[in-house]
């Protein structure tokens, strides 16, 4: 199965294998035609090491630890340093095999090593399959803000193998249901009716549905993508839906205890309360969505934070930070109806304010 991405400054493929012999064959055939380095994360490595290091040479395999700790301007400038000292050039590519912490690091350097070199996408996460690994954003944490330094720097392939997902764990597992279902919810009610026919499978973690679910998540973050590469219009900050209170409490953790995918959940509960605090959305529509959440065991309000909740006041604080605010205006992507979402929009503080001390009594 493939798909094709085409944006103004690059075209690629989206590659989907069920058999190892097609992805090897694919990944030989990178390393036949230009220098690759190989960047990975240590779990990863415990995982699919065995696997992988013999297609490489020992000076183009590269681990780094796990987590969203590496995602920092240290932890960039050793990667750079490896690279250079390893004789990456610019015309290397760059494999970043992982989720998206891996991704966003490895785009990032890529987009800036030698003013921009080419890299591949191998995601082994279903966030990253989902989402992350696909649309050319890449970044790292600055200060404790998420994804405060980046670019937008389009891999030239993005290769996705279904076994990968096996050895998710059940944190992982929910975090790139949570972006599969934004998906759904900001742009196909035909999605999101599969998405609820098929929850027995998908929460048995079959392969061949979870390749529907990722091939239809990726078709509408293409699409998208292919409109507005850099949000400029508003149409790409659609994707965004659930993210402006879901980055201020992966800050307000440290980003621990929670994902990505998490905290993009209980935001996504709080957007449709709060569209539906404004009128926007059907109140029928907004518990029909919230249930729907929980159906698949995700966290959906501020009761799932694992220690002292944050007061609104901290949380208004963090959500200004959000990049897609212009001014002081906190700006919400909110749903119209299931299936269609809104082009952000500034909501007053004090809108937000109030439904958020209304949410964080919400069950």
């Amino acid at each position: 199965m493939e798909l094709m991405v085409q944006t103004p400054t690059g075209h690629y493929p989206i590659k989907w294998f069920v058999h190892w012999e097609g992805f090897s064959t694919t990944l030989k055939d990178l390393l036949l035609q230009k220098p690759v380095f190989l960047i990975t994360d240590q779990r990863i490595d415990s995982l699919y090491g065995k696997t992988l290091r013999p297609f490489f040479k020992k000076n183009q395999y590269i681990t780094l630890p796990h987590g969203e700790a590496i995602k920092t301007l240290r932890v960039l400038e050793q990667l750079v340093e490896k690279l250079a000292k390893r004789g990456c050039d610019r015309s290397s590519t760059l494999l970043a095999l992982g989720g998206g912490t891996v991704g966003d690091l490895v785009g990032f350097c890529a987009s800036i090593y030698m003013r921009g070199i080419d890299y591949v996408q191998i995601p082994t996460t279903l966030l990253a399959m989902v989402d992350s690994s696909v649309g050319g954003k890449t970044a790292i944490n600055f200060h404790g803000t998420k994804n405060l330094l980046g670019a937008f720097w389009q891999p030239k392939l993005v290769l996705m193998h279904t076994s990968f997902l096996r050895t998710l764990p059940l944190a992982e597992r929910r975090s790139g249901l949570a972006e599969a279902i934004k998906s759904a919810v900001i742009a196909d009610e035909d999605f999101l009716n599969f998405l609820k026919q098929n929850k027995d499978k998908i929460m048995a973690w079959d392969e061949n549905v979870l390749q529907e679910l990722a091939y239809r998540s990726v078709k509408i973050k293409a699409s998208i993508v292919e409109k507005d590469e850099r949000e400029t219009s508003g149409e790409r900050a659609k994707l965004n839906f659930g993210h402006t209170l879901g980055h201020a409490l992966e800050s307000y953790l440290g980003f621990s205890h929670l994902t990505h995918g998490e905290c993009v959940s209980i935001g996504m509960g709080f957007a449709a309360f709060l569209s539906a605090k404004l009128g926007l959305l059907p109140e029928s529509q907004f518990q029909e969505f919230y249930e729907l959440l929980g159906d698949f065991t995700l966290p959906r309000n501020l009761s799932y934070l694992p220690r002292k909740k944050p007061t609104v006041t901290e949380l208004i604080r963090l959500m200004r930070t959000d990049k897609k605010n212009i001014g002081q205006n906190i700006r919400m992507i909110l749903l119209r109806k299931l299936g269609q979402c809104e082009l952000p929009q500034p909501v007053p503080e004090k809108d937000i304010a109030q439904a958020l001390e209304e949410f964080r009594k919400f069950r």
